[in-house]
């Protein structure tokens, strides 16, 4: 009886290790999307700071950033700009996506 109460408690524990292990693991996923949003924003105002307005992939810290521009329909004056982050299996990390005034000026 007492190896059995013994290897229930070991079981519950082992659980409970396994539990607290995955929400270790998930976080760490958090950590680089959240990351990755930040690294899309300093991209974007680099590039609206500098006034380069080209299509372009830059790769930095092992993910790839995807910059694309696009005419606004509505308004001819302005542009959208999106900063696509994606890691090394193609999955989508974090956009960040922003207008930008034809005298170079960016909005969120």
């Amino acid at each position: 009886m007492e190896t059995i109460a013994a290897m229930l408690i070991l079981m519950i524990s082992f659980s409970a290790g396994m539990v607290i292990y995955n929400n270790i693991l998930g976080a760490g996923v958090n950590d680089l999307a959240m990351h990755s949003g930040l690294e899309a924003e300093f991209i974007a105002d680099s590039l609206i700071r500098s006034g380069n307005m080209e299509a372009q992939q830059l790769s930095r810290s092992g993910l790839v950033y995807e910059v694309k521009y696009t005419a606004d329909q509505r308004n001819p004056g302005l542009v959208i700009m999106s900063v696509v982050c994606r890691d090394e299996h193609k999955k989508q990390l974090a956009e960040n996506v922003r207008l930008i005034e034809s005298d170079g000026k960016g909005q969120d």
